[in-house]
């Protein structure tokens, strides 16, 4: 999952959330969640962007730029009053660098800011106890430092890990190296025919792909749209 790219979060739902099967029954994740609002009794969409005092959307084109989303909440609603704060939030394009519209924005960070302040441990609030200094050096810890300080030195990371690398032509070869090469704790086992080793180096991740058998079959493959083997 380190190099998935993810998908973009907009209205438009996978197929497998609108048939999710959890134990028996078929549910359609996103009906369920219009339903939820209704049942707690969460604003339209307008009302809850009037309550973070965001502009109220008079035109369907101001809560998106997508023609086709323009149209589907045009013949689902017919009047922008009437759109659901769910869909509407979804439908919003995102502020820059972040992956939510103004509405949903502004919801979480009202809460998290709410939980954040109500939080005596927090390591800012006058109760947790640390010093300037302590507060400072805590500001200046990443989850990259954490996770260096707790795993061998010969290990490389990339200096970002909340990103995906770009896309990359994948370079193969026959030629056999030397097994220690690899960290020993970097292997996954799939089956008797399959093993996966790998190491970091910089901004590259070298993967070497065992694949043995005596009785059987077996193959591997890539596609160019990173969605598994179909089209490999």
């Amino acid at each position: 999952m380190a190099l998935q790219r993810q998908e973009e979060i907009d209205i438009f739902f996978a197929d497998q959330m609108r048939a999710f099967r959890p134990k028996v029954a078929v549910q359609d994740i996103a009906s369920l969640d219009i339903v939820r609002g209704r049942d707690r009794g969460v604003p339209l969409y307008n009302d809850a962007r009037e309550a973070f005092d965001l502009v109220r959307a008079s035109r369907f084109s101001e809560i998106s730029q997508d023609q086709e989303v323009q149209n589907r909440l045009q013949s689902t609603y017919g009047n922008v009053d009437l759109v659901e704060s769910f869909i509407g939030g979804l439908a919003e394009p995102h502020l820059q660098g972040s992956l939510l519209g103004p509405l949903f924005h502004a919801s979480v960070t009202q809460q998290w800011t709410l939980i954040r302040n109500s939080d005596r441990f927090w390591f800012e609030g006058t109760d947790a106890g640390f010093t300037a200094a302590e507060i400072d050096e805590i500001r200046n810890t990443t989850l990259l430092s954490v996770i260096q300080r707790n795993t061998p030195s010969y290990i490389n990371y990339p200096t970002n890990l909340w990103s995906v690398q770009p896309l990359v032509t994948f370079n193969a070869t026959n030629e056999p190296d030397d097994k220690n090469d690899y960290p020993p704790q970097n292997v996954i086992k799939f089956s008797e025919v399959y093993e996966v080793r790998w190491v970091i180096k910089a901004d590259k991740i070298n993967l070497k792909l065992t694949m043995s058998s005596t009785n059987s079959w077996f193959g591997i493959g890539f596609n160019p749209l990173d969605t598994g083997m179909f089209d490999a």
